[in-house]
C-alpha cells in the first residue's frame, strides 16, 4: 500500500514536470519569435534610414549649389553696385566739368565767331563762294546780334571749321582772275596746296606768280620762270599727263621761339 502511494506521488510529480517544460518551451518560441520580428523590424528600419540618409545627403549638396549660388549672385551684386558707384561718381564729375565747360561756353564761342569773320577775306573767291551761305548769318551776327542760341551757334562753329579743314587739306586748280600788285587783272589757271600756298600761270604761259594768304586777301609774286613747272603741275592734277615730281618754290617759315 505504501509503494502504490509513492509510485502516484512520483507520477504526479513527473506530470508537473512536464508541464513546466512544456511552458518553458512555449515562452522561448515566444522570445525567438519577437527577437525574429525585431531583427527584421531594426533590417527594415536600417534600410529606410539608409534610403533617408542617401536622400539628406543629395538634399545637403543641392542646398550647397544653392548657397554657392547665391554667394556669387551676392558676390556679383556688390561689384555691380560697386562698379555702379563708381560710375555715378564719374558722371558727377563729369556733370560738373560739363557745367564749367558750358559756363565758359558763350565766351569760346565768342572767340570762335571772332576768328571765323576773319577767314572768308582769307580764302580764295572761288573756295569761299560755296561757303557764303554759311558765312552771311554769321557776319550779319556781329552786327544785329544773336539770333541763335549757344547749341545752335556752337553747331554752326563746327560746320564751318570742318568746312576750312576740308580746303585746307587737300588740292584745288580753278580758273581765276587775278589782281596783281600793281592793280592790273590777270586771267590764270590757279593751282591752291590747301589755304597756305598758290601756283597761277597764264594760258599762254606768258607770266606766272606765286600766292600766299594775308588779312587782306591774297597777295601774289609774279614768278615768269616757273611757268612751265606750274603748268606741268596743272596737267598732272588734271590727269593730262604721267605723274612725275615737279619742284614748286614753297616758302617754310620757322615758328618763332
Amino acid at each position: 500500500m505504501r509503494m502504490l502511494v509513492l509510485i502516484v506521488l512520483f507520477l504526479a510529480g513527473d506530470t508537473k514536470s512536464l508541464y513546466a517544460q512544456s511552458d518553458t518551451l512555449t515562452t522561448l518560441e515566444a522570445l525567438v519569435a519577437e527577437w525574429s520580428q525585431l531583427r527584421l523590424n531594426i533590417t527594415d528600419e536600417q534600410r529606410s534610414w539608409d534610403e533617408r540618409k542617401k536622400q539628406l545627403h543629395a538634399e545637403i549638396a543641392l542646398l550647397r549649389k544653392e548657397k554657392d549660388a547665391l554667394e556669387e549672385e551676392i558676390n556679383q551684386a556688390t561689384l555691380a553696385e560697386e562698379s555702379f558707384k563708381a560710375d555715378r561718381l564719374e558722371a558727377l564729375r563729369d556733370k560738373e566739368r560739363l557745367s564749367l565747360m558750358l559756363d565758359g561756353l558763350p565766351v569760346l564761342i565768342d572767340s570762335a565767331e571772332a576768328s571765323l569773320r576773319a577767314w572768308p577775306d582769307r580764302l580764295p573767291p572761288p573756295l569761299r563762294e560755296p561757303l557764303e551761305s554759311a558765312f552771311r548769318p554769321l557776319m550779319r551776327d556781329s552786327t544785329q546780334g544773336r539770333t541763335l542760341t549757344d547749341a545752335a551757334r556752337l553747331q554752326r562753329v563746327v560746320a564751318l571749321y570742318t568746312e576750312i579743314e576740308k580746303l585746307q587739306h587737300d588740292i584745288h586748280v580753278v580758273k581765276e582772275v587775278l589782281t596783281m600788285p600793281d592793280g592790273s587783272r590777270k586771267e590764270a589757271d590757279v593751282c591752291y596746296l590747301g589755304l597756305a600756298r598758290a601756283f597761277a600761270v597764264s594760258p599762254d604761259y606768258a607770266w606766272a606768280a606765286v600766292g600766299s594768304p594775308s588779312a587782306q586777301g591774297w597777295h601774289w609774286e609774279q614768278r615768269r620762270e616757273i611757268a612751265d613747272r606750274v603748268r606741268e603741275a596743272i596737267s598732272i592734277f588734271n590727269r593730262e599727263q604721267t605723274a612725275t615730281l615737279v619742284e614748286l618754290p614753297l616758302a617754310v617759315q620757322e615758328a618763332s621761339e
